[in-house]
């Protein structure tokens, strides 16, 4: 398995999940997004973080992190 700090892509989409699941303030710090990474692997829901990949690049279009927020926990393979 590749390491976070080998992945740039893979890191930043982590603290993107993390920051909308918890909100703005949440810790990021390495073991935070290792935890993050290991339960999505864990329960199979590593395609969370591609579906926000295509949430965030509206955003990026738009700049409505509101809406990328929305929009992801709209999303119907989203458990948590």
């Amino acid at each position: 398995m590749e390491t976070l700090e080998n992945n740039p892509r893979l890191h930043f989409l982590l603290k993107e999940f993390v920051l909308i699941n918890y909100e703005s303030d949440a810790d990021t710090s390495k073991e935070v997004l290792l935890r993050e990474y290991n339960f999505l692997n864990d329960t199979n829901q590593l395609n969370l973080l591609f579906e926000l990949e295509s949430l965030l690049t509206l955003w990026d279009k738009h700049k409505n992190y509101d809406k990328v927020r929305t929009a992801y926990f709209n999303l119907q393979l989203h458990q948590r």
